[in-house]
């Protein structure tokens, strides 16, 4: 079932530390897509503003390959 919210209801998440937790955990379980590369490995200056891009030039395999732990 959905959540719906108003300024009211986010005004008071706010001030709780331990609901900001929970939201922030909950859009890493449901909302990120992949791993950071940026966490573990180096990458140049040009892979970084190709990842940061709004259209990236690479393929899935492309990042399995460099990226993955494959």
């Amino acid at each position: 079932m959905p959540i719906y919210v108003n300024s009211e209801y986010i005004k008071n998440l706010v001030n709780d530390k331990d609901a900001i937790n929970q939201i922030n955990s909950m859009i890493y379980e449901h909302y990120i897509i992949c791993k950071n590369p940026l966490k573990n490995k180096k990458m140049t200056l040009g892979e970084y503003n190709n990842w940061v891009s709004d259209s990236p030039k690479f393929t899935w395999g492309d990042y399995n390959k460099r990226w993955g732990t494959n």
